[in-house]
């Protein structure tokens, strides 16, 4: 629908439309900030058979290809060889297993390395001699004698999956452990590497980084030394070697990676071996769709493997249900199927030979104890409009869908509080509160197919979240069901209720892994009757930060939203989205931003609008802008912002993430990954502004595993570098469930998993959803 006749601004100054010019500017300043400096003492100690030494730089603690080194505290002043050790990915991050349960990233645990040594491909019998190729998820190539090689990448990727949920041990599962495993994979020298001669090997054959590295690492031993002779002569040496012998000993005895992993390794290359011949169904990638047994999906190190102790679908199981439900509850069309087995994005696709409609609280109760009792898997199924694969079955899952529970149980008018169940479709209650004259405290452009029962599982945040906060605010009660059966009747209307814990917040984002919601009791605020929207351009992002302080200065109580699309996002609305007009058709400018007010009265709020549309134009923080004159108008201005995940699906590939990052930094990763990427994809942002949440998208022809190892786990470690959450309002499921770290703390995850086995014993709840899986591996 074209935008039509609106109020045009006066506008000071235009910016430049030649976007390519500017991107030009940022590569070049990227190649000037990237290139490493090499410190001249450490070019000294580099050797010239060493392959391109320009891409080592101490200064930044980049070792591309290295195995790397330093002393540790005390231990290292009496036995100067044992040290902690990490491994470098080919663009020179350090990983190193610190535990206790995770792997860190760029971030060696006992300052910078001291010792490097560098490992060339030719010393890799199981790697690749081309450069980094990224492949299929957990696939090998094969050379032509029909052997095994790898990339470098994809060789840490796996050892950094056996090791990610670890348990830290300094005798069986430390840094010497983790890194002998990751050369062992790559076949270094042969293989063969454990703690021991992994030790010896850096310390004879490592280079120093620099003078000062050798010094750090001798002086103190030889301090050490010297006194223990002066004030302990021979005693104090016969101790030392007697403490030396023992540890070491101890630690070869006790920790023998290459014996312990190379078996399992050798099984798992036989079992990844067998999907090489299976038919295409996921359209990404050969690989994406795995045997029965295994299953790999389209976001990198995501590869799960089904829970043998799940029981699978009996005819006595079809029987039970279908006296519970009848005929129509029970459904198994082969087409109706295959659309539930398959999530929105088409990027996740399950095998489900069973969907179950309860119409009640009480057949889902049903359905849960009967399921828990066989030890049947379950799936709650909204919707299905999520972006992360949680609402579909990884396997076999029996998959529950409330679509049929949708009855809105009583509204009052006086406080504003809505019962409904959980199968309500988002657009439905919206038009339903409108004539009560209400809103819905969330909108999501979605809206027309989610249900509120999966909005409030996965915490959805949506357009007006500035204004009404989250749903752990508007939601006042909810009925949920446990994976026992039993019935929690938390369905309160209460404002105020302070008895207890409030354990309606523990389902509230738990994406249906500890219950299934049924039921919810919502506050709705009225509607008002003053309702602006303006949709402004901006020269660059650090004009949409003023401008967004300025609108909390000025529009105060009346803001509701504020979001922002750059012009790539533009761009593609307007190629790929019929009826939709550019509101500035005589250019295209760098940013984009939409703000709506919400207010009682018109003409205050018009005033309020104006007087600070006026201030940003004279302070140069837009440089167009439209203000709507009617509904018509309005919606149209939305439908650009709401449009965006449509149009990005229409122009192919497209790889979504959805982050909370500090807004002053937001835009760097945007133009970061836009340098990292190239011409190899265009990178499209918006989001919500007004709440930190940046949606990234990496928009490709078609799918690419090359690409998409460029852009994990890249993506994750920069936002947690900057303190932000890999899930802004998206959720984990199954794309992000072992990627949890990069936000939460090993404590923190480790007391949700608990919380799920309290609630959930045999984990039939949404599987291999939200947390890692391995959490609940059973040995």
């Amino acid at each position: 629908m074209a935008i039509g006749t609106k109020k045009k601004l006066s506008i000071k100054t235009n910016p430049p439309s030649n976007m390519n010019y500017i991107q030009a500017d940022y590569s070049v300043i990227y190649a000037l900030v990237m290139v490493p400096e090499v410190d001249p003492d450490h070019a000294l100690m580099i050797e010239e058979n060493y392959p391109n030494p320009m891409l080592i730089d101490p200064k930044t603690d980049r070792f591309p290809c290295c195995i790397v080194w330093s002393p540790l505290p005390v231990l290292s002043w009496f036995i100067p060889f044992i040290g902690h050790i990490g491994i470098c990915r080919e663009d020179g991050v350090i990983l190193d297993f610190a535990g206790p349960n995770f792997v860190s990233v760029d971030n060696f645990t006992f300052g910078a390395p001291t010792r490097y040594f560098q490992v060339s491909r030719e010393q890799c019998c199981c790697l690749s001699p081309y450069s980094a190729e990224p492949m299929g998820e957990y696939v090998e190539n094969h050379d032509e004698s029909g052997s095994n090689v790898d990339t470098w990448e994809s060789a840490i990727r796996k050892s950094i999956q056996e090791f990610q949920h670890q348990s830290y041990s300094i005798f069986t599962c430390n840094c010497h452990s983790f890194v002998a495993n990751g050369l062992n994979r790559l076949g270094f020298q042969a293989g063969g590497w454990n703690v021991v001669n992994l030790a010896i090997f850096i310390f004879l054959k490592g280079r120093w980084v620099n003078k000062t590295a050798m010094v750090k690492t001798y002086l103190p031993p030889l301090v050490v030394l010297g006194f223990g002779l002066i004030f302990g002569g021979g005693t104090f040496l016969t101790y030392l070697l007697i403490f030396m012998f023992v540890l070491i000993g101890s630690r070869y005895h006790c920790s023998q990676p290459s014996e312990l992993v190379k078996p399992y390794i050798g099984n798992y290359q036989q079992e990844l071996q067998t999907f090489k011949h299976l038919p295409i169904s996921l359209g990404m990638n050969p690989w994406n769709r795995c045997r029965n047994q295994y299953r790999c999906f389209a976001s990198q190190a995501t590869i799960i493997q089904r829970r043998p102790e799940f029981s699978t679908i009996s005819s006595e199981d079809l029987s039970y249900f279908k006296t519970i439900l009848g005929e129509r509850g029970v459904v198994q069309d082969e087409e109706t199927l295959d659309a539930v087995n398959t999530d929105w994005m088409r990027k996740y696709k399950g095998t489900s030979k069973l969907m179950l409609q309860p119409r009640t609280g009480e057949e889902v109760s049903q359905i849960l104890k009967y399921c828990n009792s066989r030890c049947l898997a379950v799936v709650p199924q909204g919707g299905n409009t999520g972006l992360v694969g949680g609402s579909v079955p990884a396997f076999d899952e029996v998959i529950v869908s409330t679509s049929h529970m949708n009855k809105i149980s009583s509204f009052d008018k006086v406080s504003g509080i809505l019962v409904c169940e959980a199968g309500c479709i988002l657009e439905n209650l919206i038009a339903f509160l409108d004539n009560q004259g209400f809103v819905m405290p969330l909108d999501l452009g979605a809206k027309g197919s989610c249900q509120i029962g999966g909005n409030v599982s996965t915490n959805a945040g949506g357009l007006r979240l500035l204004r009404y906060g989250s749903l752990h605010g508007s939601v006042l009660g909810l009925e949920v069901v446990l994976a026992n059966g039993t019935v929690l009747d938390m369905l309160g209307t209460l404002r105020k209720d302070n008895t207890g814990y409030d354990l309606k917040h523990l389902f509230i984002g738990s994406e249906g892994s500890l219950g299934i919601v049924t039921k919810v009791s919502i506050l709705t605020p009225p509607k008002l009757s003053s309702v602006n929207v303006c949709f402004l351009a901006c020269k660059d992002y650090a004009s949409c930060l003023k401008l967004l302080l300025e609108a909390k200065r000025k529009l105060g109580e009346i803001l509701s939203a504020f979001e922002f699309l750059d012009h790539g996002a533009m761009d593609l609305v307007l190629k790929h989205l019929e009826g939709v007009r550019n509101p500035f058709p005589s250019s295209m400018h760098n940013f984009y931003v939409l703000i709506e007010t919400t207010g009682s009265s018109e003409s205050y709020d018009r005033e309020k609008l104006d007087a600070f549309l006026l201030h940003s134009m004279e302070n140069d923080l837009i440089s167009d802008g439209v203000v709507a004159q009617d509904i018509t108008q309005a919606s149209s201005c939305w439908h650009i912002r709401e449009g965006i995940p449509e149009a990005l699906m229409k122009a192919g590939g497209v790889y979504k993430y959805d982050l909370s990052i500090p807004v002053e930094k937001m835009y760097d990763l945007v133009e970061e990954m836009g340098v990292r990427l190239g011409a190899s994809a265009k990178v499209v942002a918006y989001g919500h502004l007004g709440d930190g949440n940046l949606h990234l998208n990496i928009s490709t022809p078609q799918y690419d595993d090359k690409i998409l190892s460029q852009i994990e786990p890249f993506v994750y470690e920069w936002t947690s570098k900057h303190k932000g959450s890999i899930s802004a309002e998206h959720g984990l499921g199954l794309m992000k469930a072992n990627k949890i770290h990069y936000t939460k703390s090993p404590e923190t995850v480790q007391l949700m998993a608990n919380i799920k086995k309290l609630l959930d014993p045999n984990g039939i709840l949404n599987p291999y959803k939200v947390l890692p899986p391995s959490l609940f591996t059973k040995n």
